[in-house]
């Protein structure tokens, strides 16, 4: 009885599993829909339709290369920005973390912009000093944790001080070389203000190969997340596959800094509502999560056009009041709990 029980509930929790990742699919589209729709001018669905169905119509430059371009960023950089969450998650074993927590955006940042003054403003080595920036910082807060004592409350600290070394060393860039993101005065608030697809196009499709690839290896997720002595002892190779997938989220905030620029919190919220849904498991919490992320960004950037109309504020600004009212929700509700203080 207790068998037949257990597959029961096993089958009934897939089953709640695969239904809320088809409503949040669902609702990703509607909220595409309504992104591409709302604004200074506005878009009826009909016309949208007819748009895709190839006809001309009045609106079809606005849509095309404004709307549609922003849309597809957004859903983009908020499933990588989602899914790192969970990864930095995962790895630090502390709900506290995320990507903009503990310095990663920022370094990824600062990689960005020294490729840039350095090398110019061509995708490719900006692309790769963000993935640098990124790895080095993450690099840094672990070794800098390991050394004054590896517990989960040290990595977070440690990451706060390198993520404000980062940014002090970003506005002392932007003071002596202002022209150095003269094409982008949103840089570090984080904006979807003139993306356009050539420069979506590269770091797009590293993060898309990249989602794909952790989702794949969400079994040896997984078995990380029951901590080392165990990991070790069912044969995992616990270094090789934490180096891993720390580049793999090194590889999406440098894309999605190349994209927005320095965007905070996605990571930190996002994951949080999936386990709210789907639970701990890793491969239905990546999926979710990337949905979450996709849908999250896409509404707050549709309020940040639309709040302030005709005038737009960056969506970072709308994101960090969120995410900085979220983060103390966070502190009070693990308060006194193992994972924050040991």
């Amino acid at each position: 009885m207790r068998v037949i029980k257990s597959l029961q509930k096993f089958s009934m929790e897939e089953k709640k599993i695969k239904q809320s990742i088809l409503i949040l699919a669902i609702l990703l589209f509607l909220a595409s829909v309504i992104s591409i729709c709302m604004g200074t001018i506005p878009v009826s669905p009909r016309e949208l339709l007819a748009i895709f169905n190839g006809s001309h119509t009045k609106n079809q430059t606005v849509i095309l290369h404004i709307r549609l371009v922003r849309s597809l960023s957004a859903v983009i950089v908020g499933m990588a920005l989602a899914i790192t969450g969970v990864i930095i998650q995962t790895i630090l074993n502390n709900p506290l973390a995320g990507p903009n927590i503990v310095g990663i955006n920022a370094g990824a940042g600062l990689g960005f912009i020294i490729a840039s003054i350095l090398f110019g403003e061509s995708m490719g080595l900006p692309l790769i000093g963000a993935f640098a920036g990124a790895m080095i910082t993450i690099r840094i807060v672990l070794a800098v944790s390991r050394k004054i004592g590896a517990s989960r409350k040290t990595t977070i600290l440690t990451g706060v001080a390198v993520n404000s070394l980062c940014n002090a060393f970003i506005d002392g860039i932007l003071v002596w070389v202002p022209e150095s993101l003269a094409y982008n005065q949103y840089f570090k608030m984080g904006s979807f203000s003139g993306v356009s697809f050539e420069k979506l196009g590269l770091p797009a499709i590293l993060i898309i190969i990249t989602m794909v690839s952790v989702i794949l290896l969400h079994n040896e997720m997984d078995v990380l997340k029951m901590g080392d002595e165990i990991a070790k002892g069912l044969g995992l190779a616990t270094d090789r596959w934490r180096n891993l997938f720390l580049i793999g989220a090194a590889i999406l905030v440098g894309a999605s800094v190349c994209i927005t620029g320095i965007l905070g919190f996605i990571g930190l919220i996002v994951p949080h509502m999936g386990r709210v849904l789907v639970g701990e498991q890793s491969k239905p919490l990546l999926i979710v999560s990337m949905l979450l992320g996709g849908i999250f960004t896409l509404l707050c950037d549709t309020a940040a056009r639309m709040i302030f109309q005709p005038y737009e504020i960056p969506v970072g600004i709308l994101i960090s009041f969120i995410g900085g009212g979220f983060f103390i929700w966070l502190l009070f509700h693990h308060k006194g709990e193992r994972y924050v203080d040991s």
